[in-house]
């Protein structure tokens, strides 16, 4: 599976634990630490198969960075990537509000390794 996957979030640990997890299974992975780092990543090098992006990050949050990851994408026409919130967050107001603005899942952290491959590999066959 020669798929890119870009992980935003401002834990290291939960980048270096995914990265490790999806790059065994042959993926490609870049890990970057906020949202601006992101939208400026796509800009110069094109967008992933599938965006994992932490809601709670410092100066954009997870919602915005979506927000402007989906602004992005419709004024060059491109597809819209599928993206699956990462977050510790259990409350259900904020699930409802990822899914209305398009996000295809969630992942809870602290993540249990087979579960997140599972989702990755699930929103990857969607495609």
């Amino acid at each position: 599976m020669d798929k890119l996957v870009i992980i935003v979030d401002d834990d290291t640990a939960v980048l270096n634990t995914a990265g490790r997890v999806l790059s065994a299974e042959g993926m490609r992975v870049v890990a970057l630490k906020s949202g601006t780092f992101f939208l400026d990543y796509i800009m110069e090098h094109g967008e992933p198969d599938l965006l994992l992006l932490d809601i709670r990050m410092p100066h954009m949050d997870g919602f915005e960075t979506l927000e402007r990851l989906r602004s992005y994408e419709k004024s060059r026409g491109y597809e819209e990537i599928p993206v699956i919130f990462l977050t510790a967050d259990d409350d259900a107001d904020t699930e409802n509000k990822g899914f209305e603005a398009g996000v295809v899942d969630y992942i809870r952290k602290p993540f249990d390794s087979n579960v997140l491959l599972r989702q990755v590999e699930n929103a990857l066959n969607k495609q």
